[in-house]
């Protein structure tokens, strides 16, 4: 679930900071990482 509302958010790296585009980063990577263990 969390991965779907990430990916409609369609976030905008361009305006965040480059703290905030780590974090941002790191939560795609994180829901990635649920998508592929429910996968499997």
């Amino acid at each position: 679930m969390r991965a779907v509302s990430l990916l409609n958010d369609k976030v905008d790296l361009s305006e965040l900071s480059d703290v905030d585009k780590i974090c941002t980063l790191r939560n795609y990577k994180s829901a990635i990482d649920d998508i592929v263990y429910v996968a499997n």
